[in-house]
């Protein structure tokens, strides 16, 4: 059965915290100008990302420590976000794709959409429309659907597997594990997971406890 289970186990190999190790920019708040943080967000901004000042410094402080280009150009890179938790994970270049490709602009992400990113990961109770439980579904279920057509087919979700095993299973089990995926969850018959399907498969999941992160204040 992939599942409640296998998402649970996607989850943990996104986990946007290990990725970005945002705890480890404790010890450089003090060298770092942050001047204009949170000044570069509108008040209607930071109400929707639901960020203190201070933890936005610290994601500014972060976000510049993982540019690696002097004088800093305000922007990440898909090589940027390539850091060794990253390399190391089998599912850290599709995270890759999604944060650069879905919320950046021109192969690059400046720091609001990356702080746009993050803020869907704030723990506890939703107080804006990004961190609700339907918007961190949707960015786990867009791991999945790379063409952006609200549905996971058949090679999607063949590819996530491939990812997720690598070449611990054959070909021919991978497509039979997506065949009864899909044969389980596909609810109107058109061989694929709409979104609906996919929150339905996840609907006993605590959500907020298994997609969520703390930032430091």
């Amino acid at each position: 059965m992939f599942s409640c289970c296998k998402y649970r186990v996607l989850w943990e190999r996104i986990r946007v915290s290990y990725y970005l190790q945002i705890k480890s920019s404790r010890s450089a708040t003090k060298q770092v100008d942050f001047s204009f943080v949170p000044n570069c967000f509108s008040i209607y901004q930071r109400y929707i990302l639901g960020f203190t000042p201070k933890q936005l410094q610290r994601l500014y402080v972060r976000f510049q420590e993982l540019g690696k280009r002097k004088p800093a150009t305000g922007f990440l890179t898909r090589e940027d976000l390539r850091i060794r938790e990253v390399a190391l994970n089998p599912l850290g270049e599709r995270l890759v794709d999604i944060i650069i490709q879905d919320h950046g602009n021109n192969n690059r992400i400046d720091f609001q959409q990356f702080a746009m990113v993050l803020a869907r990961f704030r723990r506890g109770k939703a107080t804006t429309s990004l961190n609700t439980k339907d918007a961190k579904l949707l960015f786990l279920f867009s791991m999945y659907d790379r063409n952006h057509d609200e549905k996971i087919d058949r090679n999607e979700l063949k590819e996530i597997l491939k990812l997720m095993v690598g070449g611990n299973i054959h070909d021919e089990q991978i497509a039979t594990i997506a065949d009864h995926t899909i044969e389980e969850l596909d609810a109107d018959g058109d061989l694929t997971i709409t979104f609906d399907e996919f929150c339905k498969t996840l609907s006993n999941i605590d959500v907020d406890e298994k997609m969520s992160m703390k930032f430091l204040n």
